[in-house]
């Protein structure tokens, strides 16, 4: 964590440098430290971002901060993370929706920080998770896959996370997922779930993510309308 600290805080002096900057919702401070590829217009990706996300769920985001992190992100195989009213996300996109694809998820995990108890006191997003992996897990077991007793748990674990990806793989894993996740990835933490909600919430199906989630639909709706 320390390596962490220290590499944000380089990165945070150099991106003061020869910063482009912009404002989301005229407060919150965007920095493009590094160049993102020709076509994706991060002003235009910052518009659609307000449009979609009421303003009150970016409640103590204090910047994000755009650029090539790949000492971190290569570490941790991640495209974004959230760390201390920060949002620190790639600049290699493959588009806009990538971009917003990589704040949205990260605002998820800002949300839970603001709002933990309303998504997750009284467990029932927690109940359906669990659920839902319990029927994965016996059903590959039955088809001879062993995703091991460490998958049962709510929490995120790494090797876990690694052992998914790329172990066992996400594309065997996909077919298991259809009806009850909305991809391979929800499976591997209780928080990654409803991040993943989160996205479909903003920038999927909202249907969909009812019928198949409806308690992750439910907690969204109600943080979704308090700013209202």
């Amino acid at each position: 964590m320390s390596k962490i600290r220290d590499f944000i805080s380089e990165s945070n002096r150099k991106s003061v440098l020869n910063p482009i900057e912009f404002m989301l919702f005229n407060k919150i401070l965007v920095k493009l430290k590094d160049p993102l590829p020709e076509g994706v217009n991060l002003y235009a990706s910052l518009k659609k971002l307000e449009a979609l996300l009421p303003m009150h769920l970016f409640e103590g985001l204090r910047g994000i901060i755009i650029g090539n992190f790949e000492e971190i992100f290569s570490a941790r195989k991640i495209n974004a993370f959230y760390n201390n009213g920060t949002l620190f996300i790639t600049n290699k996109q493959s588009n806009e929706s990538d971009l917003l694809d990589d704040i949205v998820h990260e605002i998820a995990h800002l949300t839970e920080e603001n709002y933990e108890d309303i998504i997750y006191k009284d467990e029932k997003i927690k109940k359906e998770y669990m659920s839902k992996k319990k029927r994965i897990y016996l059903t590959t077991k039955n088809d001879g896959i062993d995703l091991q007793s460490d998958f049962l748990t709510p929490n995120f674990d790494q090797n876990m996370d690694l052992f998914l990806y790329k172990t066992v793989g996400y594309k065997k894993l996909n077919p298991y997922c259809k009806g009850l996740f909305l991809s391979p990835y929800s499976l591997t933490s209780l928080r990654e779930y409803y991040a993943e909600g989160f996205e479909e919430y903003f920038l999927g199906d909202k249907r969909y993510l009812k019928n198949i989630a409806p308690a992750v639909y439910e907690k969204i709706t109600i943080i979704a309308g308090l700013g209202v």
